[in-house]
């Protein structure tokens, strides 16, 4: 048996104990604290079985806890977004920038480019390399004494030399072997 059940089964011996006289104050006690203690085991056990179950107050709870959860995600996710779009505003205001400071540097290297050959024209010394400029771009057009290092520059690459064997072969900066293969790759050069 439980201490409930023989909490409630002494009672009446204890009380059928008064009639006769015979209950002391330490039984009276005794008694009040086997009582108190009852109703305090079954108020926790009444808790615990409400708790348990699924009553419509402890659904709302949970409900609006879960609610209040998605709103504090909602606002976090919409601040990131803030932030990205902020962050995308200024990268596309750098990348602006970059591309006028771009345009305006071509638009100095082609006038450079006329004025060059202006020169090179004026002083009619065509010795070297003569830069024409079209709507493709600017090409090189080599003459035989440029073309002949060029040549050799890219038929020791088709022989299956590096950048740096050309160019401690060939007496260049290794920079400029990888130029003269790139605009040789890129079509910019002719022989």
């Amino acid at each position: 048996m439980d201490v409930i059940t023989m909490s409630w089964l002494s009672i009446p011996s204890i009380l059928a104990a008064d009639s006769d006289g015979l209950i002391s104050n330490s039984q009276m006690a005794i008694l009040a604290f086997v009582i108190g203690a009852t109703v305090l085991v079954m108020i926790s056990t009444r808790r615990r079985i409400r708790d348990s179950q699924n009553t419509p107050r402890a659904y709302a709870r949970e409900h609006l806890t879960r609610i209040k959860e998605e709103r504090a995600v909602m606002g976090d996710v919409e601040s990131v977004m803030l932030q990205l779009e902020q962050l995308a505003r200024e990268m596309t205001g750098k990348i602006d920038t970059r591309f006028a400071k771009l345009e305006k540097s071509i638009r100095d290297a082609d006038a450079r480019i006329a004025e060059l050959q202006r020169l090179i024209r004026a002083a009619d010394g065509n010795a070297g390399v003569d830069l024409i400029v079209d709507d493709s771009g600017p090409s090189l057009e080599p003459t035989s004494e440029v073309g002949d290092r060029y040549g050799s520059i890219r038929q020791l690459h088709a022989a299956g030399l590096s950048p740096v064997q050309i160019a401690e072969q060939t007496g260049q900066a290794t920079g400029e072997v990888e130029l003269i293969l790139a605009l040789h790759r890129d079509g910019v050069t002719q022989q």
